[in-house]
């Protein structure tokens, strides 16, 4: 199966073979190109636009249709979203045995077999937005394609704030902000690491520049800017870009300029801030009220920038009052690493709201104003700003403010907004957080069971046992019960280790169970023997990976396990081979430096290149957030 469309199949019955003629018809970058070799069935899904084909392994027809049930809808969305043509012939998607994620290669992508959802596990997952990410690379890398890496946030930034947009065509309003949270919170948690900026010339393998940057801060990036100006001058903007540059190569410049020819917006000042240069904005606001003056001060540190100018941001700051008769949301330029603002309101507001419509993804917040307009913030429409009361309101401890949460809860429309509750309450570890969870384990959405258990788990309260084995046997979805089951382990109750035995002769999704017996096992027993049988031949990579985390964590430091990590770095299985080499790292023995060295000198992958360059950095300086040095280009 490769690109294009498929001219012929020539059979020779003498020699047993079958020859397959592919044309494409349009030029495209040639790390596009695509052959995937294998046993597969094939069906056409009916379409009007597009021939889309799907490509599956023989006997998995439903779970193919399962796990890429959004490709006709995200077909819809991406051709009325760039207003551009779908530029091929065909669009096809064929899934592949142990392949990380997905590959947007021209007119073909390949994605991994993971997307083949058995019914279980489709109760709650799905790939809709790996769909629509790997479809919209048609467009954003394909059709138009990036310089060189140095310019890699034009295809990955623009996919993955696609397929955030297609969750809001797809599911609605709250679960596009949800896959914008997400986002935001997955590039924080990089910058714990390091941080850079989106466009450089600074890295030592190429793999090495496909990180969160480039992918979700850089969506981020995209959202201020299609929220700055308008979604009808964004879309015309990027149709422009698109046309303009098809079948051709492009670096940031050229967006720059369509988007101005099209638009008459600059994009330039806001690009030189937030892809050109690294970090983010760490705002500190304090809030008051002056009654007499019927005024209201809102105070704005920039807390990055208070050492070091050259870090300000200069960004308009919305900030929304809640008034008996509506809200008056109000701009404030920000200019300087500290300043003051006033505004004259009618009356004292009951909430006040910094980034109303969640525009500014890429911020840090700490607000300081009265309980009382925390409480108010609750009922907001905007899931992301009651998300920030959540947080504020389960701080404080109290049990009136798990009371509060609790009703907050019971009148929460949106699962993740309850899974949030659910989260935050379990790390409050007070009777009446306990009480709350444990009437919560009946939710209706299998993610909200899922955080809850979770949020129980920790506790290792022994009369949660009977609850968690019931969940583990009985719940419907397969998610609720392998995290039962590791809850369920944690209270060491007598029930726990069958529960985990039996685990072990479940098929699952992706050996969900199986893992779960093997997390639940070696809590249980808390020593390496019992687990060294999941490394022997014919076990499943995912389990034997799972049994690699933990016999790394009990024999840590023991010479035999350092060499035994270091041949499983051979395990044909990447995901095996990925674990012991995380394994490695996490032991920070410098001893293994040679070895990896070697493996590093011999093999051409990027991605295993980058993964070792990463870890000898980390043992050698003993940091493993160690971010990319300089490489002459």
């Amino acid at each position: 199966i490769a690109n294009g469309v498929l001219v012929k199949t020539t059979h020779d019955p003498k020699r047993h073979t079958s020859t397959f003629h592919w044309k494409m018809e349009q030029p495209h970058s040639m790390y596009l190109f695509s052959l995937v070799v294998g046993e597969f069935e094939a069906f056409q899904e009916p379409y009007r636009k597009v021939p889309l084909w799907y490509y599956y392994p023989p006997g998995r027809k439903a779970d193919a249709k399962r796990g890429l049930r959004a490709t006709r809808s995200a077909m819809d969305f991406l051709l009325a979203e760039t207003g551009v043509a779908y530029p091929y012939a065909r669009y096809a998607q064929v899934t592949a045995f142990d392949f990380g994620g997905g590959m947007e290669n021209t007119s073909a992508t390949t994605q991994t077999d993971l997307v083949l959802l058995d019914a279980r596990a489709a109760l709650d997952l799905d790939f809709d937005k790996l769909v629509a990410h790997e479809m919209a690379h048609q467009w954003f890398g394909d059709l138009v394609t990036c310089q060189d890496w140095t310019h890699g946030w034009l295809n990955e930034s623009f996919a993955t704030y696609s397929d955030a947009l297609f969750q809001r065509y797809d599911k609605g309003l709250d679960e596009f902000r949800f896959a914008c949270w997400r986002m935001a919170e997955e590039y924080f948690d990089e910058c714990a690491s390091y941080t850079r900026p989106i466009v450089t010339r600074v890295w030592r393998e190429s793999f090495q520049m496909f990180d969160r940057h480039l992918y979700q801060k850089g969506a981020c990036v995209l959202h201020w800017l299609r929220s700055r100006m308008g979604e009808e001058a964004w879309r015309r903007g990027v149709k422009a870009y698109l046309e303009r540059h098809a079948f051709g190569a492009v670096e940031t410049a050229d967006l720059v300029k369509a988007m101005a020819a099209a638009t008459g917006v600059n994009l330039e000042p806001e690009l030189e801030q937030w892809v050109f240069r690294a970090g983010h904005p760490d705002f500190k606001i304090v809030y008051g009220w002056d009654g007499k003056r019927k005024e209201a001060t809102v105070r704005v540190i920039q807390k990055q920038a208070l050492d070091d100018g050259k870090a300000l941001f200069r960004l308009p700051l919305a900030v929304a009052f809640d008034l008996p008769r509506g809200r008056r949301t109000v701009s404030f330029e920000l200019t300087a690493a500290e300043q003051a603002f006033a505004v004259r309101l009618p009356a004292e507001p009951r909430a006040m709201v910094i980034d109303p419509d969640s525009s500014l993804l890429l911020k840090k917040l700490e607000v300081v104003k009265p309980p009382a307009l925390w409480d108010a913030q609750l009922d907001d429409a905007n899931v992301l700003v009651r998300n920030e009361a959540f947080e504020a309101v389960a701080a404080r401890g109290t049990p009136a403010a798990v009371a509060l949460l609790r009703r907050r809860f019971a009148a929460e429309p949106f699962w993740w907004g309850r899974a949030r509750i659910a989260t935050l309450l379990g790390k409050a570890g007070s009777p009446p957080a306990l009480a709350a969870l444990r009437g919560w384990l009946g939710d209706a959405h299998p993610r909200v069971r899922r955080a809850v258990v979770n949020a129980l788990a920790p506790w290792r309260r022994p009369d949660l046992a009977p609850v968690f084995a019931r969940l583990c046997h009985e719940d419907p979805s397969l998610f609720v019960a392998a995290d039962a089951l590791r809850a369920l382990a944690r209270t060491h109750d007598p029930a726990a280790r069958p529960a985990a035995e039996a685990a072990l002769a479940v098929d699952s999704w992706n050996e969900t169970m199986r893992v779960a017996a093997v997390d639940a096992l070696a809590e249980i027993d808390g020593r390496p023997r019992p687990l060294e049988a999941f490394l022997r031949p014919g076990t499943p990579a995912q389990v034997k990976a799972a049994a690699v985390g933990h016999l790394s964590r009990l024999m840590r430091g023991e010479p035999a396990w350092r060499k035994r990590l270091l041949a499983l770095l051979d395990d044909p299985a990447r995901g095996v081979a990925g674990a012991a080499l995380r394994a490695l790292e996490q032991a920070g023995d410098p001893a293994v430096v040679p070895a990896l060295r070697r493996r590093l000198e011999q093999t051409r992958d990027s991605i295993v290149r980058s993964q070792l360059d990463r870890v000898i950095r980390s043992l050698r300086a003993n940091q493993s957030g160690d971010p990319p040095t300089p490489k002459p280009l």
